[in-house]
């Protein structure tokens, strides 16, 4: 105890050092990582403030150019559109928004746009007349934009692939209401120099982020983020508009490309104009690069201290180690002393039984380790306690006979289970007596015999199993040793033989057997008893019946290879016997059916020979049938049979049935078989052979060939006409088609054949001719027109179904063919233009306006939209056609035609109706003023000069415009109304429009 007291005082006090010197340790390390973050700290601050100033730099430079392209767009508002909707005549506008355009860094073009969105003045004589009311700088600034600020657009690309932004103003009529916008085009790619300036490491990156979140700009320039949108919950961006700052920083994840990125956000919004929605300025650093030199410090920092902490630990544990060696010396000795006394311990432990001593009172006064590893008992604690409490009452009960007897002097034994552990032990008690002669007590010593009776169970319970089994087999059983002495019989052979079971073990063999069986048996007992095994079949009468049995009769061998008894058996094998007469007849029967059937029909084993064929399989190997049982298959038919049979036998032979057809050459002739294998399955699983059956189908193969032949014959002949043909049968599978369905649809002959016509064409080309098909099935001869886009062409088809109609009046299937007839429909289509278009124009003539005209009315009238219908003419044409001639004249007509196309919208109809009169119809017009502005364009239009040919004319137009807002009219009447308003016109000096309107009945 004092040694163990000792040691854990000396690992109390080594623990108490290491623990000081961990904690020591740990302050150190605690000391140098403050001193680490704190730099860390200052290098993020220090970066940080250079980002910000970055940006600034970036931010200044942006605002001031887009303050001077601003202050252009605000000039040219002031002095070109002072309060109108309309640029003023001649180019100065254009000259000024070149000179603009020139002056302006990044700004690429200028442009106005009146309040239809359509060009009016630009920088590109290009843009001149475009359409750009469906643009998003314009329809915001019309829409919904409020407040007179800066409007940017959301970047696009350009036609050449650059991403591209819009500055623009609104341009306000003289009541304030909107009448277009001015705009500039900017290239973000101008600001390429200001963003590469503020690059002072290669890891930075600048980036423009539109209002919208959508990134357009960036350096160095990364083409998959441009276009991203960046506005996500979390990142960046948001995180700086949600601050509300103009300027802020934050480090970590890039939601664009997923970089640990520091970066600097500054919002260009400030100066003498404000920009709506402002952009954001993005100037980054990789924090890998940032803080590169300072992992390199707080490597070398802790590795010092780690080199420097294992050295003072290994120190600490060499002065350690040398204070226990001192000490084990010191203990050494008290412990060879403790080793004796535990030896004598040991010897009585690891005895293989139990030994205790009971005192004369009954109660333990010693105890070995084995009854704790028994029964679970302390053998410290058994000291002074009584034997009933150590093993219980019920085990207790059992054994104090014994003990008692041996505490009187007896010596005395036990055996019996113990319940509490499972074992079955054995005890003997040994009376110990003192030196005067009385017993103080007796020793225990206790067997575990477990395994022992075990072994006397299992033996009983094997004899039991094997009566059991000897029972349950349906064979009569009996053991005789070598003087015919019977000592066994089974409860089969007990009932077969009639024995008296109550002389059982006094009966002989041939007692057992009666004289008749025994006479049977009696050859063959010298064989069985020289230990010779032996085996015989034999009918004799049983019970006035005549039975056949199967004896077994096998010698029994000693452990010195002596024989020493035999065993009868004997199985009744009546029914097996008669199952094989049964079987006999079935096989002639069997054979009498397969040699009438003019089929080849054979069974080979798993090892390939033949053990039947019929008399057909003789006639057609001109042998006879017996001559080829024996054969291996590949004997019987040949190599080359062989070869295209052998996959199939593999099939079959592995429990797979198989049908195919095989040619050959017998005798000198050519033969096609129908080849059928049947597996030949065992009762038990397992395939013992199989059966073949073959049919000549040599007739019908040569029947196949001439049919195919007609079938090229036929497809050679449609496959070389341009015309569709297929056959359809009445489940509506193709059943054949000509090559022209390949060429016109694209469609697969082989893949097609025998499939659905709907799964063949697709829902899109088989919709239009399932109608048609059901009718021809029921029996209707049905021609129809449908259109083909099948190959990316275009076709119109004409279709014609003929129902195959059979002899008993159902229909088989149907007979398609389809003609190709575009050309002849474009001939129709020119043929309808022409009665519908001017020729000299090209644009809609009186005929096709009248229709429009009538149509549109219809739509106002549904609507309650106001409409207007203008009527033009070339003033002083006819001096034209005089002086000029009539091809300058219709050359002239030819452009104004164009030019009134190019001054309204695509919706509204523009009409030659003779001569030099041409008419309009607006429709979905917003109001009276609307019309009078498209008028102004025209004349406008007009006004250039007409250059034909070389010469300059100056061409003008007269219009008369009727307005109809609700109520009823009809066209002519509304045409006569534009017509009175175009001589008003002409009257007015021409060169000008009048307006007529009419509210209708």
């Amino acid at each position: 105890m004092d040694s163990q007291h000792a040691a854990r005082r000396q690992r109390r006090r080594y623990g108490l050092e290491w623990l000081l010197f961990g904690a020591v340790t740990v302050l150190v390390f605690g000391l140098a990582a403050m001193a680490l973050l704190q730099t860390h700290r200052d290098i993020g601050r220090t970066e940080s403030s250079r980002l910000a100033t970055q940006a600034k730099v970036i931010h200044d430079n942006l605002l001031q150019q887009f303050d001077g392209a601003d202050q252009g767009l605000l000039g040219v508002r002031r002095d070109f559109f002072p309060g109108r909707g309309v640029p003023p005549a001649g180019g100065t506008t254009e000259r000024r928004l070149s000179a603009l355009t020139d002056a302006l860094p990044g700004v690429r073009a200028m442009f106005v746009l009146d309040v239809n969105g359509v060009v009016v003045a630009t920088s590109l004589a290009e843009l001149q007349g475009h359409g750009m009311v469906g643009r998003e700088f314009f329809t915001t600034l019309r829409d919904s934009f409020e407040g007179d600020l800066l409007y940017m657009s959301r970047p696009y690309k350009s036609a050449e692939g650059v991403w591209t932004i819009n500055l623009s103003r609104r341009l306000l009529d003289s009541n304030g209401h909107f009448a277009g916008i001015v705009s500039a085009v900017v290239e973000p790619r101008y600001f390429e120099v200001v963003q590469s300036s503020v690059l002072y490491a290669p890891d930075m990156r600048t980036t423009l982020v539109h209002g919208s979140g959508i990134v357009f700009g960036n350096m160095p320039v990364n083409a998959a983020t441009l276009g991203m949108n960046i506005d996500r919950p979390g990142s960046m961006f948001a995180r700086h508009h949600e601050s509300g700052a103009s300027a802020t920083q934050f480090s970590g994840r890039i939601a664009a490309t997923g970089e640990d990125r520091m970066i600097a956000n500054r919002t260009i919004g400030a100066g003498s104009s404000r920009i709506e929605p402002p952009m954001v300025i993005h100037v980054s650093r990789l924090n890998e690069f940032i803080f590169a030199a300072w992992r390199q410090q707080a490597a070398i920092m802790m590795g010092t201290l780690a080199v420097v902490t294992l050295g003072a630990a290994a120190a600490l544990w060499l002065q350690q180690r040398r204070r226990r060696e001192y000490e084990a010396v010191v203990t050494q000795a008290r412990a060879e002393r403790e080793e004796h006394e535990r030896r004598m311990r040991d010897v009585v432990d690891n005895i293989p039984a139990l030994v205790g001593y009971i005192d004369s009172e009954g109660r333990y006064t010693f105890g070995n380790a084995k009854h704790e590893t028994w029964l679970g008992v302390d053998p410290a604690g058994m000291d002074g306690r009584p034997v009933e409490e150590v093993t219980g009452r019920k085990a207790y009960e059992a054994m104090r006979p014994a003990i008692e007897r041996a505490l009187a002097g007896d010596r005395s034994s036990w055996e019996g289970p113990a319940p509490r552990v499972g074992r079955y032990f054995h005890i003997d008690y040994i009376p110990d007596r003192g030196p005067d002669g009385l017993v103080r007590g007796c020793y225990a010593m206790v067997t575990d015999i477990s395994d022992r009776k075990d072994e006397e169970m299992r033996r009983e319970a094997v004899e039991k199993r094997l009566r059991d089994i000897t029972d349950s087999i349906p064979a009569a059983i009996a053991y005789c040793d070598l003087q015919q002495r019977c000592h066994f019989f089974n409860s089969g052979a007990i009932r077969a033989l009639s024995l008296d079971r109550t002389r059982l073990d006094r009966y002989t063999l041939r007692e057992a057997l009666g004289e008749e069986s025994y006479a049977l048996h009696a050859p063959h007992l010298a064989a069985v008893m020289s230990g010779k095994r032996v085996a015989f079949e034999a009918n004799w009468l049983h019970h006035d019946r005549s039975r056949f049995f199967l004896a077994n009769l096998v010698p029994e061998w000693s452990a010195d290879s002596q024989v020493t008894g035999f065993y009868v058996m004997s199985f009744d094998i009546t029914p097996l016997k008669q199952a094989e007469l049964q079987h006999a007849e079935s096989e002639r029967r069997l054979r009498a059916i397969t040699d009438s059937v003019p089929v080849m029909i054979s069974h080979f084993d798993r090892e390939e020979r033949c053990d039947f064929a019929n008399r057909h399989c003789g006639e057609v190997y001109h042998c006879d049938p017996s001559a080829l049982v024996g054969k291996a298959i590949r004997e019987v038919r040949g190599d080359l049979v062989y070869e295209q049979t052998k996959p199939h036998i593999d099939a079959v032979l592995n429990g797979e049935p198989a049908s195919f057809e095989v040619y050959a050459t017998i005798r000198g002739k050519a033969h096609w078989f129908q080849q059928n294998y049947v597996p030949d399955i065992a009762p038990e699983g397992w395939v013992r052979g199989f059966y073949s059956v073959s049919f000549d189908i040599t007739d019908r193969k040569r029947d196949e060939e001439t049919l195919a032949a007609n079938e090229r014959l036929l497809r050679a002949v449609t496959d070389n006409l341009p015309v569709m043909i297929s056959y359809i049968d009445s489940d509506q599978r193709l059943r054949f088609i000509n090559e022209t369905i390949n060429t016109w649809m694209g469609v697969d002959i082989e893949a097609a054949i025998g499939r659905p016509l709907r799964e063949v064409l697709g829902e899109r080309e088989f919709g239009p001719r399932r109608e048609h098909l059901e009718r021809a099935l029921a029996g209707e001869r049905v021609e129809f027109e449908l259109d083909s886009d099948a190959k990316g062409l275009h076709r119109n088809m004409q279709t014609i179904y003929v129902p195959d109609v059979r002899a008993d009046g159902s229909v088989a299937g149907v007979y398609g063919m389809s003609t190709d007839v575009s050309a002849l429909k474009r001939v129709e289509r020119q043929l309808q233009a022409l009665a519908r278009f001017d020729a000299l124009t090209g644009l809609p003539n009186r005929h096709q306006f009248n229709e429009r005209l009538e149509d549109a009315l219809a739509r106002a009238a549904r609507t309650g939209d106001c409409l207007a219908v203008m009527f033009l003419d070339v003033d002083h044409f006819k001096s034209v056609n005089d002086t000029l001639g009539h091809a300058m004249g219709d050359a002239v007509l030819r452009e104004f035609g164009r030019r009134l196309q190019d001054a309204v919208r695509s919706t509204d109809c523009v009409a030659r109706l003779a001569g030099d009169e041409f008419v309009i119809i607006l429709e979905g017009l917003r109001g009276e003023s609307e019309p009078q502005f498209v008028a102004r364009k025209i004349l406008a239009q007009i006004g250039h000069v007409f250059d034909i040919d070389g010469r300059h004319l100056n061409v003008s137009t007269s219009m008369g415009i009727a307005v109809h807002r609700q109520g009823v009219i009809s066209g002519s009447d509304l045409l006569a109304r534009a017509d009175k308003a175009l001589y008003e016109a002409k009257a007015a000096g021409r060169n000008t429009y009048r307006v007529t309107e009419s509210l209708g009945a």
